[in-house]
């Protein structure tokens, strides 16, 4: 199960249980992995709305680069190439996001 959905679901049974040690039983976890999971559901649901589709660390990577849309990326997606954190697998990654999004004539291959 992805850890977004381990945290969707920790959430859910936190707040149909109330207790961390409960839910941490339920998904055979410790309760520190559970407050985990639920903090990290937390800064997920957070996250703006255009990053959506993406993964945790390239939408970390985008927010630290100082990006606030998707059009953004995509008028500057030559420089997001030479970004310490984005190898050509997360290239790739936000080439197909972008594509995702709409016309990419500017995006280079």
């Amino acid at each position: 199960m992805k850890a977004v959905n381990r945290g969707r679901l920790a959430k859910q049974l936190h707040e149909q249980h109330g207790s961390l040690t409960e839910v941490g039983k339920i998904l055979g976890v410790s309760v520190d992995r559970v407050r985990q999971l639920i903090k990290s559901e937390d800064r997920h649901a957070m996250r703006p709305s255009w990053l959506k589709g993406l993964d945790n660390r390239l939408a970390n990577i985008l927010i630290r680069s100082g990006f606030t849309n998707a059009e953004q990326v995509r008028a500057e997606f030559d420089r997001i190439e030479n970004t310490p954190d984005i190898g050509p697998d997360r290239r790739e990654t936000l080439r197909a996001w972008l594509e995702s999004k709409g016309p990419t004539s500017n995006i280079s291959r």
